[in-house]
């Protein structure tokens, strides 16, 4: 306030139109630093992005990784690409899996070009299906999480009892 005082002491208004702009001035002055203040805090804002295998409890992580609870390291999500291990065929995946999306994944086979993404496994052969709940696609009316890109719903009712499950297939 006293600087404001002083500044007013300072300038020598003697016309009504002085007077007017100088408490325009004054009036605004605070709004306008105000401002200039918000967008330099904001600018030194930054994000931590962890990267995969690096841990993300208090992070997110990167572009097409995923934080995955059960091991709390980012993790590449589904339909990213993903690299083939000896490990996949044990079951053992870089890709995020059951603890993210309650669903079995792997690395697909690559593709034409070479290139793999994380994917929902086909169901097992000669295993009942309700208990496989965890090798169908995230959205039933979506086949493209699945490994093969079909999928098919499965009865299993039982005495009477209308039910089934979607399930991955080759």
């Amino acid at each position: 306030r006293r600087g404001l005082k002083k500044l007013w002491l300072k300038s020598k208004c003697s016309t009504p139109l002085e007077v007017s702009e100088m408490l325009r001035f004054l009036l605004l002055l605070p709004m306008a630093l105000s401002h200039r203040v918000a967008i330099h805090q904001a600018s030194q804002v930054t994000q931590v992005v962890a990267a995969k295998g690096e841990k993300c409890g208090d992070t997110s992580c990167g572009e097409g990784l995923i934080c995955s609870p059960g091991s709390k390291t980012c993790k590449p999500a589904l339909m990213s690409p993903c690299k083939r291990t000896k490990w996949d065929a044990f079951g053992k995946t870089e890709c995020a899996g059951t603890s993210t999306y309650n669903r079995v994944t792997t690395c697909s086979e690559p593709d034409s070009q070479g290139k793999s993404v994380c994917c929902i496994k086909s169901k097992l052969p000669l295993v009942p299906a309700w208990s496989q709940e965890q090798r169908g696609p995230l959205d039933p009316s979506d086949d493209k999480t699945c490994c093969s890109g079909k999928s098919q719903w499965i009865d299993t009712s039982f005495e009477g009892e209308a039910s089934g499950v979607y399930l991955c297939i080759d």
